[in-house]
């Protein structure tokens, strides 16, 4: 299961990564953001 997530996971970076960088690190600053507060 973890091994699904973390392909997953990966493969959205890869794809947000080629639209644009900055949009990647505002989506990772909220997910991790959304973490730690949960």
């Amino acid at each position: 299961m973890r091994f699904i997530f973390y392909v997953v996971r990966n493969t959205f970076l890869m794809i947000y990564v080629k639209l644009t960088k900055k949009g990647v690190m505002q989506l990772h600053n909220t997910l991790f953001i959304g973490f730690k507060n949960v």
